[in-house]
């Protein structure tokens, strides 16, 4: 359809468009903000459901009276 000299996509050109610029969107997202892991994670404790519990012990920290430290949950 013409719009002011201005021709607009139709329902279903609109409908492949949006899944594109989606899909290209994910993959600049996911590649931009992905990186990979280098902790060195120790496992700390396992439960009866046989989920384990680790932490990277290089990255805690003590500030004041608080700690702060990184976990890695396997459920």
């Amino acid at each position: 359809t013409l719009l002011f000299g201005i021709r607009h996509a139709e329902s279903s050109e609109r409908v492949a468009m949006t899944k594109t610029l989606l899909t290209i969107f994910t993959l600049v997202f996911i590649l931009m903000f992905s990186s990979p892991s280098y902790a060195e994670w120790t496992k700390v404790n396992e439960d009866v459901k046989r989920n384990t519990y680790n932490v990277d012990y290089e990255r805690i920290k003590k500030v004041d009276e608080n700690v702060y430290s990184w976990d890695l949950t396997d459920l």
